[in-house]
């Protein structure tokens, strides 16, 4: 099974480092007025306005203000980008907390040995895969016995002190 936790723990990183991005970006523009952009559309042309949110009134901007109306409408587009990413950031790190699979797997561990014989997890653990992998994959099928001069502890042979080194430690470690 995918471990899905550490694809959110990814995202959770790249989140942050967009946030921190998005927090750089907005600070290129604190000293801007408290002013929103509306644009509407006359004869083709697109106008903007300045808008006071707390009258509402509307000021038309000037061809001379356009790059004053290009910075507030990319800082009201970099606070909204900020907002969805600080949310996003919340509900992963919410979801990387409820969603852990070793809680699945406690509940087989916990159960008495008797009946831990008898039940069979809905996710395999590590032992079951283990024995599963190795009725699947059948050990000493080596094809070069012939030219292996070399002996494992386990007892197959191999052609270089290398693949000897690797075997004996797979047997060590008990991989399959």
């Amino acid at each position: 099974m995918k471990d899905y936790k550490e694809l959110l723990i990814e995202k959770q990183t790249e989140i942050n480092q967009l946030l921190q991005k998005s927090q750089k970006n907005l600070a290129k523009y604190r000293g801007l007025p408290n002013k929103r952009i509306r644009s509407s559309t006359s004869n083709n042309c697109v106008q903007y306005y300045f808008v006071d949110p707390e009258t509402g009134e509307s000021k038309y901007a000037k061809n001379d203000e356009y790059t004053l109306v290009k910075k507030m409408i990319q800082r009201d587009y970099e606070i909204a980008v900020n907002n969805k990413l600080k949310k996003m950031e919340k509900e992963i790190e919410k979801t990387i907390k409820r969603c852990d699979f070793e809680d699945i797997h406690s509940i087989y561990n916990k159960l008495p040995l008797s009946k831990r014989n008898i039940v069979v997890p809905i996710i395999e653990t590590d032992e079951m895969y283990i024995e599963r992998w190795k009725q699947e994959h059948a050990g000493n099928q080596n094809t070069f016995f012939e030219d292996g001069k070399i002996q494992t502890n386990n007892g197959e042979r191999v052609r270089s002190k290398s693949e000897k080194i690797i075997a004996d430690l797979f047997e060590k470690y008990n991989v399959p």
